[in-house]
């Protein structure tokens, strides 16, 4: 499991991740073997070296949808299984890694296309401000879709708390609704919104629906997100749902006027 507290979603990072890595479908084309030799080839060399082969596994999709089985290799490892090919075999692959590193290549798998798909999504999620385990749920969605090789790119958990709060971990959240009750405000979910709204802690925004109508969320201003969270809606995962810190919420009804004790 990996804590992360940001979750940057970007061709670059992605790029810069896979660029530490060859393929064995790649290694395949340069050497111009079969895939499952170069397969064989590499549980071979791990058995030689008293390693495990699963350290490598890794998966891609073929033309027709399907995630099929492949390895992903190290410069070391790399280096190690074309010892034993031919020169010129071995001269291929070497020169494609010289050109990565320096820059006069892309990684496999990156196109244009899945780069402009990977920087939307990530501005769609800044435009949000959706916040740090809905990001990586979106993410994982979107991945899965578009770009499965990158999911164990993604992080598995994220801290979902403001910066002020300290400690690392994640703060528990719970809608409006349920916290007004709690506290017992005495105002509705929709009339708390508004003062929100008022204050710059809340967001009117919009999208359009599936049946050309708008449709109005609310989303947590900068401000706001000191005191929540901006989560993916369970009606549209093309609008946000705030969520507030239950252990922040009293402060808030108090700098918004809303608590007895104010």
């Amino acid at each position: 499991m990996v804590n992360v507290t940001t979750q940057n979603f970007s061709a670059q990072h992605i790029a810069v991740s896979t660029a530490a890595t060859m393929s064995s479908r790649e290694i395949a084309d340069l050497t111009g073997k079969q895939h499952k030799n170069v397969m064989a080839d590499i549980r071979s060399m791990c058995e030689q070296l008293d390693i495990s082969s699963a350290e490598f596994s890794a998966q891609y999709q073929d033309s027709t949808g399907r995630s099929l089985p492949c390895f992903k290799l190290d410069r070391y490892h790399t280096e190690v299984l074309v010892t034993g090919y031919d020169v010129k075999r071995r001269a291929a692959v070497i020169k494609r890694w010289h050109d990565l590193e320096s820059g006069s290549a892309q990684p496999v798998g990156v196109s244009a296309s899945q780069k402009d798909m990977i920087e939307g999504a990530g501005a769609f999620l800044d435009a949000l401000r959706v916040e740090g385990s809905s990001r990586i749920t979106c993410m994982k969605a979107f991945a899965a879709s578009n770009c499965p090789q990158y999911l164990p790119l993604i992080p598995d958990y994220a801290v979902d708390a403001p910066a002020i709060a300290g400690g690392g971990s994640s703060l528990p959240t719970a809608s409006a609704s349920d916290l007004l009750k709690r506290h017992a405000a005495g105002v509705s979910a929709a009339f708390f919104n508004k003062v929100c709204h008022s204050q710059g802690i809340l967001e009117k925004k919009s999208r359009t629906s599936s049946k050309g109508k708008e449709v109005g969320y609310w989303c947590l201003t900068h401000l706001g997100l000191e005191y929540g969270k901006n989560i993916t809606s369970p009606q549209s995962p093309r609008q946000t749902q705030p969520h507030w810190y239950e252990d922040k919420f009293d402060d808030l009804l108090q700098t918004l006027g809303l608590s007895k004790a104010a």
